[in-house]
C-alpha cells in the first residue's frame, strides 16, 4: 500500500477555507494531444455565488520522494495538494478528467479514470470527503479495498464519485 514513493514529506497548513468561485475554463496538464483536467463552468460551492461554499479543513501539501537522504539519487515522484476533509459541492461541465476512486462512466486501470469523458453537468458532492491535485511523475493508487496501480503519471483529482445532475 502507500503511494509508491519510499519517503513522504508532509505539510500541514493549519488553514480552513470557505469557497465559492466560478472557474470559466480549468485546465491542467496537456499530454499527448489531451487535457488531463477539463471542466468549463466549473463552481466550487453554490452557483449562485453567494450560498453554500465548498469547506476544506486542515489543507496539506504532501511530497513523495525516492532516496530523500541521497543527494546523488534523490527523485521527486510527485506533489499533492488538498484536504481531508472537504464539505459542499463542485459543479461543472466535465470535458476530461483523470480521476482517482470515481465510479461509473468509462474507468479503466482499477478505479482510476484515464481521460474520461463525461458530457453534461456533474456534480461532486463532498461530505467531510477528501479532495486533493496530484501532480505525479510517479505514483500507486490504493482504494478502499488494497487493490492498487503503480507507476500512473500526470494530473490526477482525488474526489468521490460525481453524478449527473443538470439542476443545480
Amino acid at each position: 500500500m502507500g503511494t509508491g514513493s519510499s519517503n513522504v514529506v508532509r505539510i500541514s497548513l493549519g488553514i480552513d477555507m470557505e469557497m465559492n468561485a466560478h472557474i470559466r475554463s480549468f485546465k491542467l496538464g496537456y499530454y499527448g494531444g489531451g487535457w488531463d483536467q477539463d471542466t468549463t463552468n466549473y463552481f466550487w460551492g453554490g452557483t449562485d455565488h453567494v450560498t453554500s461554499p465548498l469547506t476544506w479543513t486542515g489543507a496539506f501539501l504532501d511530497f513523495g520522494f525516492d532516496d530523500i537522504s541521497d543527494n546523488a539519487t534523490r527523485k521527486l515522484n510527485y506533489i499533492e495538494i488538498g484536504t481531508m476533509s472537504a464539505s459542499g459541492k463542485i459543479t461543472g461541465t466535465i470535458n476530461t478528467i483523470n480521476g482517482f476512486a470515481l465510479s461509473g462512466g468509462t474507468g479503466q486501470n482499477a478505479g482510476v479514470m484515464l481521460r474520461q469523458t463525461a458530457s453534461g453537468t456533474r456534480t461532486v458532492h463532498f461530505d467531510n470527503d477528501i479532495m486533493s491535485f496530484v501532480f505525479a511523475a510517479k505514483y500507486r493508487y490504493t482504494d478502499q479495498t488494497g487493490d492498487g496501480t503503480p507507476n500512473l503519471s500526470g494530473i490526477f483529482i482525488k474526489i468521490p464519485s460525481y453524478d449527473t445532475d443538470l439542476t443545480t
